[in-house]
């Protein structure tokens, strides 16, 4: 896996791995990072055998970059076919706390929409939920409460 930096020298924490679809994480790898400026540098890898051997249709491999307790971003990479992909229901719990929305699944949730009309200003649409790792977004009170309309794998 590599990290790029188009800004200033970063440092941070990264989560890396395979995730099942399912849900749980067979390859779970942790570590300090350190980003140089406008570079591309590799910062993790593990052996393709073992995603081969886990099940290509049924994982994913996933990558989390965090500074100081805060997601920073989130990454992950489908090997197949859309239509290949063994895809579990997915059922997303969301409640707003302290100005946050937060969604959470057991199972791997593919491109959360909260707007299908594209009509609302909100902090984030279209994005995904790894499983037993909130997504957590800044939710203005003027927001009202979230509600998921679409997941791609159902």
């Amino acid at each position: 896996m590599f990290g790029i930096n188009e800004g200033p020298d970063w440092q941070g924490e990264l989560r890396c791995g395979l995730l099942a679809l399912a849900g749980g994480y067979p390859v779970d790898l942790r570590r300090q990072v350190s980003l140089p400026a406008n570079t591309s540098t590799l910062i993790a890898e593990f052996d393709a055998k073992e995603w081969t051997r886990l099940g290509e249709t049924s994982h994913a491999a996933f990558a989390i970059l965090s500074k100081g307790g805060g997601e920073v971003a989130r990454d992950r990479l489908f090997l197949p076919f859309y239509k290949e992909l063994v895809w579990p229901a997915a059922k997303v719990k969301v409640h707003v706390a302290a100005g946050k929305a937060i969604f959470e699944s057991d199972t791997f949730a593919w491109r959360i929409c909260l707007d299908l009309d594209g009509e609302r200003a909100l902090p984030d649409n279209f994005f995904d939920v790894y499983p037993g790792i909130p997504t957590v977004l800044d939710w203005p009170d003027g927001l009202g409460e979230p509600k998921v309309l679409r997941l791609g794998n159902l």
